[in-house]
């Protein structure tokens, strides 16, 4: 059972495009949002507990990776950096509560 699902299916021969998603969240904000804002927001307001927030299947290998970073400036982006010996650290800006 899912509230929202998305599929690619099938449709013979190969596909040219930029990016194909099953599911695609975007903002076109210009201004300021007074409080938080986030592009995708989780929450279990129920009284079961989950097993978790996010579940991934990697279908027998066929996922390349878990995770992409395109554009994501070391200045103001999701990820920073910092010097070590031998090299430059680049780690992943998580808040936890």
């Amino acid at each position: 059972m899912a509230g929202l699902y998305g599929l690619v299916e099938e449709g013979g021969g190969a596909i040219t495009a930029s990016h194909v998603a099953s599911g695609w969240f975007d903002s076109h904000r210009n201004t300021a949002v007074t409080g938080s804002h986030q592009l995708l927001y989780l929450t279990n307001n129920g009284t079961a507990v989950m097993d978790q927030a996010m579940y991934l299947y990697g279908g027998d290998d066929k996922i390349a990776s878990f995770i992409e970073f395109d554009h994501c400036s070391h200045a103001n982006g999701i990820i920073t950096s910092g010097a070590e010996t031998g090299g430059t650290a680049v780690k992943i800006k998580i808040t936890i509560d």
